[in-house]
């Protein structure tokens, strides 16, 4: 019930008295939003009615409030799902995205180059906007040992476009199988011409690697490679891979 002004302020009848020292803290004395808001917990909606002169007990001074429920800011704001920086449109990550093994190129993952004998882990492969991007190092790099040309493993890797992103690949795998050492035979490197420089043989039984490199229709220079004296290519009939052999 909404109570006026004037019973606010305690009415007119002698015989409401009573009820009103009882009443009016609800009524009229309200709760500041200090009261309702204490740091130790709920304020109480009032405290028991004190007992009367005349032996009555007082109202209950209603039901305790709960001080009012804490502001509630509201859940954090979703923004959605991070944005992602999208793979490029050929699927692959923009630094070894590729449509065709021409796109792709290789280099060390250091900045120097890795000494020979050099594994597969010391390599990365990328296209060839991303290798004209990458950042240069200043750093000066140490010689390498000289290695015999039968431990030299460098121009076995090649980089290949392999479900739209550049990889490095290891030509022994699909190009040196072997049953007997007449499937094997010595290559100068794996470009599309040999190098005819006398470093950097390799040991396989296929060159089709060679016509998937999109090589440009040119004649390959006639040279005679120099072979190292007693190096050879030789089928290893455990791993069934052709290998270069010194002997």
């Amino acid at each position: 019930m909404v109570r006026s002004r004037e019973q606010c302020r305690g009415g007119r009848g002698g015989w409401l008295l009573g009820l009103l020292v009882a009443v009016l803290p609800l009524a009229c004395g309200g709760m500041t939003s200090e009261d309702a808001t204490g740091d130790d917990g709920p304020a109480g909606g009032g405290t028991d009615g004190a007992a009367l002169d005349d032996g009555t007990g007082g109202g209950t001074g209603g039901a305790p409030s709960s001080g009012g429920a804490l502001g509630i800011g509201g859940g954090p704001v979703a923004g959605g799902a991070p944005a992602t920086g999208g793979d490029s449109a050929t699927g692959g990550d923009s630094a070894t995205a590729c449509t065709e093994h021409s796109d792709c190129t290789l280099t060390y993952a250091g900045c120097c180059g890795a000494c020979e004998p050099v594994l597969e882990a010391q390599l990365v492969a990328m296209n060839w906007q991303a290798y004209e991007d990458r950042p240069l190092c200043e750093v000066d790099c140490g010689p390498c040992e000289d290695v015999e040309e039968v431990d030299m493993t460098r121009d076995y890797f090649i980089a290949r476009c392999v479900e739209n992103n550049c990889a490095v690949v290891d030509v022994r795998d699909d190009y040196g199988a072997c049953a007997t050492g007449e499937d094997c035979f010595l290559r100068d490197g794996n470009e599309c011409c040999e190098e005819c420089d006398g470093s950097g043989y390799i040991a396989v039984s296929s060159l089709t690697f060679v016509g998937e490199q999109a090589c440009p229709e040119i004649l390959c220079p006639a040279c005679v490679s120099p072979v190292p004296e007693g190096l050879s290519a030789q089928c290893n009939l455990e791993t069934h891979r052709c290998e270069k052999v010194q002997d």
